[in-house]
Formats: structure tokens, sequence, C-alpha cells
């Protein structure tokens, strides 16, 4: 597991294909395993290179990288609303290509 460099988490079973959810509890929980430092992407450029908006720098992520710093929400969303615009005549806010060229979990 680890966060790719479109800033979604990649799952070793299915990639990028899973949402995720947030829990709030006053439960103690324990981890079943050690938190994950730094990306596993390594050369694979394959989300960065087919990003329409160019929202992905390529440079890995780390625990001590902003977000901001390897990937452009912003640009992304804009060419997904534009995309979506074009395509569908709606507002979307996903297009989903670098959930669908991820090579992890297929």
């Amino acid at each position: 597991m680890d966060i790719g460099k479109t800033a979604l988490f990649i799952s070793i079973e299915y990639g990028p294909r899973v949402r995720l959810a947030t829990i709030l509890t006053n439960t103690p929980l324990e981890s079943s395993q050690a938190p994950f430092l730094h990306s596993e992407c390594g050369e694979c450029n394959l989300c960065v290179e087919k990003c329409p908006a160019g929202a992905a720098t390529g440079q890995e992520w780390n625990t001590k990288l902003d977000r901001d710093e390897f990937f452009d929400a912003f640009k992304c969303r804009a060419m997904c609303r534009k995309l979506g615009h074009k395509m569908i005549g709606k507002n979307k806010r996903l297009c989903g290509i670098c959930v669908s060229v991820c090579p992890v979990g297929k």
C-alpha cells in the first residue's frame, strides 16, 4: 500500500480502484501493520503521462512531502469540469484516467 503520483491511495490488491471513507470513533484501535512512509511507484509514470490536466509532477510521495508539491488538485478539478462539459454536458469532477491506467491491482 502507498500513495501514488496522483495522490491516490494504492492498495496492493485493487490499485487505486478503492473508495476510502472516514469512521469516527473513540474506541482504541491497533494498526495491523507498520505505516507506509514512501511511494512504491518507482519509475512508473503512466498516470503522470496520461493525465490530461498535467496535474502530477511525477515526483514520488513520501511523508515529508506536501500534496501540492507533487499533485495539483485544482488543475485536475478544472480539467475534469472541462471534460465533463465536453463529453456529457455535466459538471463532473473525476475523469478517472489515472485510475484506469495504473498497473497495480489489475
